[in-house]
């Protein structure tokens, strides 16, 4: 009994079941060397392989030969081929950078929803050999770095299937920005509080400035507003929403808000009652002239001129 691959190389592993009239009279696994069956009577028998070597598809054929009463046996070799399963590598790439991630977890599932294979993304990719037939294949868990990606790939394999196969799975990256507050002067300005907003107007996150920046991440590429919801403390509230859009780019996208100083009540006060001690101080002195004026009128003689 000779096991092969299709090149002609012999096969260790495989499981060769040996049967007369349907009962199973032995079995034997192949190695590097020929495999030999010995002390067998007359009669007719069969050899079916039970299991493929790991890598293999299992060979169904059945073969026959047959032993005659002087022991001649017709064939006196067999030798069973063993075609290997196409070889599947699975790549887990950044869907920007096109470069490989590691982390995401996969399950390989048959033609009948059963789970045949569960792995674990790497930097080198992931390689497993499988039977003909129908899969799919569904990211379960992904990397904190990156947007799910919720697409179930389906592969058949059959006899004209390539022997090896590349399949490719990305993944979006989340994207962050860096949101600045300053005032009119380019101070930058802490403690006030930005809503972010998706493209349908909801609400998705609040972040809070600080005096240096604040960091916006885990954002998905899209569109996005950002708008004020709470001003710095001693600053009039600003009513700009800027829009921006979350897309590839290498370098980090800045956004900067600007408000104005509030003119303080004390200030405003201060004015009124200057403008009040103004004002009094200006009627006192008029009443104080006229006073003046009137005491010097009834002091002074009134000189009368006659004529000569």
């Amino acid at each position: 009994l000779v096991k092969v691959d299709e090149k002609g190389n012999k096969v260790t592993g495989a499981v060769i079941g040996i049967y007369k009239d349907g009962v199973e009279l032995t079995r034997i696994t192949t190695t590097n060397s020929d495999s030999y069956i010995d002390k067998l009577t007359a009669g007719k028998y069969t050899i079916k392989e039970i299991s493929a070597p790991e890598g293999y598809n299992l060979d169904k054929n059945e073969y026959k030969f047959e032993v005659s009463e002087n022991g001649d046996i017709t064939p006196n070799s067999i030798t069973i081929t063993n075609i290997m399963m196409p070889e599947v590598k699975i790549y887990k790439q950044n869907a920007d950078t096109k470069t490989n991630i590691e982390g995401a977890e996969f399950v390989i599932k048959d033609g009948n929803g059963i789970e045949v294979n569960r792995f674990t993304s790497t930097l080198d990719g992931y390689s497993i050999h499988l039977p003909y037939g129908d899969y799919t294949i569904e990211e379960v868990k992904t990397p904190s770095s990156y947007v799910p990606n919720k697409e179930v790939y389906n592969l058949h394999l059959d006899e004209t299937s390539d022997k090896k196969i590349d399949l490719y799975i990305y993944n979006d990256p989340y994207y962050t920005i860096k949101l600045i507050k300053k005032d009119a002067s380019g101070k930058t300005l802490a403690g006030a509080v930005f809503e972010i907003l998706d493209e349908n107007d909801n609400i998705i996150r609040e972040v809070t400035s600080t005096d240096t920046f604040v960091l916006i991440d885990n954002l998905a590429k899209g569109n996005y507003k950002i708008r004020e919801k709470t001003p710095p403390k001693g600053y009039a509230k600003s009513n700009e929403i800027i829009e921006f859009t979350v897309k590839y780019v290498r370098e980090m996208t800045e956004i900067v808000f600007f408000n104005q100083v509030l003119v303080p009540k004390t200030d405003v006060y201060v004015n009124y009652l200057g403008i009040f001690a103004l004002f009094t101080a200006v009627g006192l002195f008029i009443i104080y002239n006229s006073s003046k004026k009137k005491n010097k009128s009834f002091q002074e003689p009134l000189l009368i001129r006659k004529k000569h």
